[in-house]
């Protein structure tokens, strides 16, 4: 096809210079000069009579004629330009689009994926701040429950080392044992509320526990995102390139051959008009050119707004690549701030498993009821029993608080 296109604008340059048709142009000096693929009709026009040139330049005619069917068509060079065009451009069209959706559906996963990613890091910030809260309310009902078996204690020593000969005794007793009673009393309203704070701790935990799992889920979707991402802008990428090199060649078709066949075309048609003898191929040649141009047009042009189409697309392509580029950076900044803020509950969490978890709280409740019971039988003997009877009744032991039972 090329060595026709050079052989169309060997012969362009022939007429020319012979002084056939128009003059040259600046456009035409860098044609090539050489004919040798018509040299025989060459020789008849410059050498022949009126006849034999007729004769040479019919034969340059549908030398040209072949020449440019070989290389472009002689007609319907428009049309197909046309179709050419219009299919690139469809082409085109679809990258830009599914490049569009690679982007859309691309910045929609990697938003969702880092705003749940922040929702989960959020509830494991805020249950630490809520155990660090509850932490000291903790130790300040630990601190009262051991203060309150402590006077128990000293409580039941000196009943114990109270004078049961004394006439003040019973009233000595019952003065400590009501002490006793109304200290075993405030024990259910701390035990309820150290057992508020454990069920908040435990709520707490689960909240953790249920955020740690979705983000280990989290990760693996991240994963999934950016593979994918990749794998869908690399395919795009190559069928765009697909697309701009042929959109390139359209252009090129239209530079290197339809714009050439134009002008020999029309070259030659001048030519032709120069005598009787080839007049009538005049207007098919002139069809020619006006086709051929049109083509050339149509492509140059056509070629040209699939490219812009072609680079929109591209540019959402680029715009995918850093969206991933970006969140694989916010991605390993998330799961560092997960990292410290799981690090910070643990760490919150230590001193409250411990406070927590070695003491029987429901025990304690229940050696504080026990407490007041057994108080109650001794204020009761104290009042219906001699002294020698109640006596031996002192010798019961109070149950101590926070003793856990084997069960």
């Amino acid at each position: 096809m090329t060595q026709n296109i050079s052989q169309l604008q060997n012969i362009f340059s022939y007429l020319q210079q012979s002084g056939i048709g128009a003059s040259a142009t600046s456009s035409t000096d860098n044609y090539m000069n050489t004919i040798w693929s018509s040299i025989q009709s060459i020789e008849g026009v410059a050498n022949g009579n009126d006849q034999q040139k007729a004769a040479g330049i019919q034969n340059i005619l549908n030398t040209v004629m072949s020449l440019i069917e070989s290389a472009v068509g002689a007609t319907n060079e428009s049309r197909r330009a046309s179709d050419e065009v219009s299919h690139n451009g469809r082409d085109a069209g679809s990258v830009s689009s599914e490049a569009t959706e690679v982007e859309q559906q691309m910045v929609a996963q990697i938003e969702a994926i880092q705003a749940e990613l922040q929702g989960h890091i959020d509830v494991i910030t805020t249950a630490t701040a809520n155990i660090e809260g509850k932490q000291e309310n903790l130790n300040a009902q630990l601190k009262a429950l051991q203060s309150i078996q402590e006077q128990i204690q000293q409580k039941q020593e000196a009943l114990e080392q109270l004078d049961k000969s004394s006439p003040d005794y019973k009233k000595q007793a019952a003065t400590i044992l009501n002490d006793i009673k109304g200290l075993a009393g405030l024990v259910p309203a701390i035990t309820s509320t150290i057992t508020g704070i454990q069920e908040e701790f435990n709520a707490e935990s689960q909240n953790v526990a249920n955020a740690y799992s979705a983000i280990e889920v989290l990760k693996g979707n991240a994963v999934e995102v950016q593979q994918n991402g990749q794998d869908q802008i690399i395919a795009l990428s190559s069928k765009a390139m697909q697309e701009v090199q042929d959109n390139a060649s359209s252009q090129v078709t239209a530079v290197s051959e339809n714009t050439p066949a134009a002008q020999a075309a029309q070259k030659a048609g001048e030519a032709a008009s120069t005598n009787m003898f080839t007049a009538s191929k005049a207007p098919q040649l002139f069809q020619v050119s006006v086709d051929q141009k049109a083509a050339s047009t149509t492509r140059i042009s056509g070629s040209t707004n699939n490219l812009q189409t072609l680079q929109q697309g591209i540019g959402r392509l680029n715009s995918s690549n850093e969206a991933l580029t970006g969140f694989d950076g916010n991605l390993q900044a998330q799961l560092s701030a997960f990292d410290t803020a799981i690090g910070a509950w643990d760490k919150a969490i230590d001193p409250m498993i411990r406070s927590i978890g070695s003491v029987d709280y429901e025990e304690i409740t229940s050696s504080s009821e026990e407490i007041v019971t057994v108080v109650d039988q001794y204020l009761e003997s104290l009042e219906t029993q001699e002294n020698e009877k109640v006596l031996g009744a002192f010798g019961f032991k109070l149950p101590e608080l926070g003793v856990k039972k084997e069960k």
